[in-house]
């Protein structure tokens, strides 16, 4: 249903007007006996056309035309006058009256025509002002998207002060919600928002369920259209001193699939908030949300994208200390087995004895080798005691100090001579022995030993022999 506000001098011919149009069914009708009435009346409530008179007093109807023209109001006027002269029509049509219609003739006929050019003209001047806003909200989209590469605030800050203009707002406001949409972090106010609010702290985090009548677009997730804030309304919960006067208000849902993300909100426009302006402000934030969401996500692609590369830049320098770190083992292994190559030199080389241990994590020392001259010096093979404890190998050491000793040595390095270490085992090895032991790398030993008495028995055999040739 459309409004239209219809000036006349003539009361009687004001309620027959208001009843033969509103027959129609399709328009309601208020009606004022002056233009200054009727300019109280714009200052009140939208209206989609006006119907005037020519011929009042204090403004005529063209006066009044071009009253509401200077004020940039293009809503449809139609001029309704008993006055036909030619000059009048040219200087009604040349100040911007949609129509012309001359009174007079069978009232029924005269008052549809009349409908009939008023519902025309409002149908003309709708697809006009949506053309209009089509064409503003576009240009502003393309200044948008033109800006995707400036930080998310400049953006939002901007779409903002373009919302406001479209829907012919004086301030306006933007929120996000938290992903529960049981918070608002309000993001962006309007240039003129934040002139006219005097709060001194102005809260950044509100929560949905305490919040007013304002807060309704996200309870009921809907855009919800209040033209007449000061009324009494049960969903409002008040404002604090400071906040600016609300006169008429309109907010509404941006949603992600089925998450409100954001809101957005209006107020102040001089006129009353329609459809029009909804559908604008919901195209218009579709779209920044849009750029919003494509930036966020280019952002933590990009930071993942810095993440991963200082990662492989990591990963990249621990690859090249760890090739380091194992040419310097590789080239300690080789020095390492060199090494223990010329010590199995010495060792199988040597006229002394040696047996060769490794301590294992539960304590246990192990035999793992001997040299030729072990098997010589001790009369035994000793290839069957490899894989020994200490104690298996060599029984008679178990009463002794020799297992721990070597096991000390072992663990850390210190090395120990003594010239003489009897063992006994039933006749198989028997003597008295000097040893010294040494760890070869840590947690293996070598112990060279010599039989003292068969080497005192091998000195004097050789002194004899030296004496006997003098």
């Amino acid at each position: 249903m459309f409004s239209v506000l219809y000036v006349d001098d003539e009361e009687l011919l004001l309620s027959i007007g208001k009843i033969f149009l509103e027959k129609t069914g399709e328009l309601l009708v208020t009606t004022v006996s002056s233009a200054n009435k009727a300019f109280e009346a714009l200052s009140n409530q939208r209206y989609d056309a006006i119907i005037s008179d020519y011929q009042m007093p204090d403004m005529d109807g063209i006066e009044f035309l071009k009253s509401i023209r200077a004020l940039g109001n293009t809503i449809p006027f139609i001029i309704f006058t008993g006055r036909g002269r030619e000059e009048i029509v040219i200087e009604a049509l040349n100040a911007g009256a949609d129509f012309y219609l001359q009174k007079g003739g069978e009232a029924k006929s005269q008052f549809a025509e009349l409908a009939h050019k008023v519902k025309r003209s409002i149908v003309t001047w709708n697809a006009e002002d949506q053309r209009r806003m089509n064409e503003i909200r576009l240009n502003v989209m393309m200044q948008l998207y033109s800006m995707r590469d400036l930080p998310v605030k400049e953006i939002t800050d901007f779409a903002l002060e373009k919302a406001v203009d479209i829907t012919e707002s004086s301030m306006g406001y933007l929120a996000f919600l938290s992903d529960d949409e049981k918070k608002l972090f309000m993001y962006s106010w309007s240039e003129a928002g934040l002139k006219e609010c005097k709060l001194i702290e102005k809260p950044i985090v509100y929560d949905v369920e305490k919040t007013g009548l304002w807060g309704e677009a996200v309870r009921q997730r809907k855009p919800v259209t209040t033209n007449d804030y000061p009324a009494e309304n049960p969903l409002k919960r008040g404002t604090p001193m400071g906040h600016v006067t609300l006169i008429r208000h309109m907010n509404l849902p941006v949603f992600d699939h089925e998450k409100i993300v954001m809101v957005i909100g209006v107020a102040n426009k001089k006129s009353y908030y329609n459809n029009e302006d909804v559908r604008q402000l919901t195209l218009l934030m579709n779209g920044l949300w849009n750029i919003v969401n494509r930036k966020k996500t280019e952002d933590e692609l990009l930071e993942k994208n810095h993440k991963l590369a200082a990662a492989y830049e990591q990963i990249a320098a621990s690859e090249e200390e760890l090739k380091q770190q194992l040419e310097e083992l590789a080239l300690r292994e080789t020095k390492l087995k060199a090494s223990e190559n010329r010590l199995r030199a010495i060792i199988n080389g040597s006229p002394f004895g040696a047996h060769i241990y490794e301590l294992t994590d539960l304590g246990e020392l192990i035999f793992k080798g001997s040299n030729k001259a072990a098997d010589r010096i001790l009369g035994i093979d000793h290839g069957r005691i490899i894989g020994k404890t200490i104690e298996e190998a060599f029984p008679s050491l178990v009463n002794t100090d020799i297992p721990a000793l070597y096991k000390a040595i072992a663990r850390t390095g210190d090395g120990v001579t003594r010239d003489e270490v009897y063992y006994s085992d039933d006749g198989v090895i028997s003597g008295s022995f000097q040893i010294h032991a040494f760890q070869i790398s840590p947690g293996n030993i070598a112990v060279f030993f010599l039989d003292m008495i068969k080497e005192k028995k091998a000195r004097l055999i050789d002194s004899d022999e030296r004496f006997r040739n003098v």
